[in-house]
């Protein structure tokens, strides 16, 4: 199984695909090298007129954060110690583990030679004289349905198989957008497609297998029945299951499409609710501290104005027992003169 037609198109393609490919994500990672060289100068420059104007609260904390994160994006990018090559390597194990002990192509070779057993053993199963109409019949339509999933299977899978070739290549771009929040976009949408791909792989691999062995059953019924009146019965079934199992395959691709699109939503989220958990642990111990100075500055305006208004109030009751003082002796003089008068 392993040297049959569909596995043989598939290792022609991607070895295809790899001589032309080959030694690009290293090209990539060279040519991301020289950017991200220029965008870190400014983007320490940006950092620095921030500190000084004041906009960051924890200037060191933020650039050594910010500094450490640029530097495990670039050891991706660069391929330092081979870790992108580790990163690929997994990517490639998981599409190849989603598959099953055999992968998809030698699935679609085992439908190949079921369908090739079942057609033959129905139509000697026609004992017609002359010509066997029913078991040409009968053959034409396992053959019918059989196409239809290996067309679908075919075609969805090496779609995939493309696809995660390209988006392997071209890792070193997609991880640098990592760099910055407005081409994280980029990133979450090749994660997409990868995503995708290892689904796409998985739930037809179920199919084509689903598939499989309900031929197998009728492939038994076709060896040890004997009425030959049966034989367009069973080809309508292999045919109607071969037309079910290819729209499972096509129907596949598309949930995988929107299952990848959550995954990803999903990691992101997991991804900001530990970043806003340190930014809340970061604002609160901001805040404590905030709070503990405004209370020493109220504290301290408090005893400021309590000295003042102190000071206001023995002022005003100075003036007030002066002015008081004054009207008294005022009086008494008056009452001296009016005395002087009468005498």
């Amino acid at each position: 199984m392993s040297g049959g037609m569909f596995v043989g198109m598939n290792n022609t393609i991607t070895d295809g695909l790899h001589a032309i490919l080959r030694g690009q994500t290293s090209v990539y990672g060279d040519m991301i090298s020289v950017i991200a060289v220029s965008s870190f100068t400014l983007f320490v420059t940006y950092r620095g007129y921030q500190t000084l104007a004041g906009k960051l609260q924890t200037p060191i904390e933020d650039v050594i954060w910010d500094i450490g994160r640029m530097l495990l994006i670039m050891t991706f990018v660069l391929n330092l110690d081979g870790w992108l090559d580790l990163a690929i390597s997994a990517i490639n194990g998981l599409k190849e583990g989603v598959s099953g002990d055999d992968n998809v192509w030698s699935l679609l070779d085992t439908v190949w030679v079921k369908a090739q057993t079942i057609g033959q053993k129905l139509y000697q199963q026609d004992d017609s004289t002359y010509v066997k109409i029913n078991g040409g019949i009968a053959e034409l339509m396992v053959w019918g349905g059989t196409i239809f999933t290996l067309l679908f299977g075919s075609v969805v899978n090496l779609l995939a198989e493309i696809m995660i070739i390209l988006m392997t290549t071209t890792a070193p771009i997609f991880i640098f957008c990592l760099l910055y929040g407005f081409l994280t976009p980029m990133f979450n949408n090749w994660l997409k497609i990868i995503f995708t791909v290892i689904l796409t792989i998985m739930f037809s691999a179920l199919s084509i297998r689903l598939f499989i062995n309900y031929l197998n059953g009728i492939l038994d019924k076709a060896v040890n029945f004997t009425d030959s009146a049966n034989i367009i019965t069973l080809a309508v079934q292999c045919c109607i299951a071969g037309v079910i199992s290819g729209v499972t395959i096509w129907f596949s691709a598309k949930v995988a499409d929107a299952l990848g699109g959550v995954a990803v939503q999903v990691a992101l989220q997991g991804a900001a609710m530990c970043g806003l958990s340190g930014m809340a642990k970061k604002s609160s111990d901001i805040a404590k501290s905030g709070m503990t100075v405004g209370a020493r500055l109220a504290v301290k305006g408090s005893a400021r104005s309590g000295s003042v208004t102190g000071s206001l109030i023995v002022a005003g009751t100075r003036k007030v027992v002066s002015a008081w003082q004054k009207r008294t002796a005022s009086i008494e003089s008056m009452k001296r003169l009016n005395q002087q008068r009468n005498r």
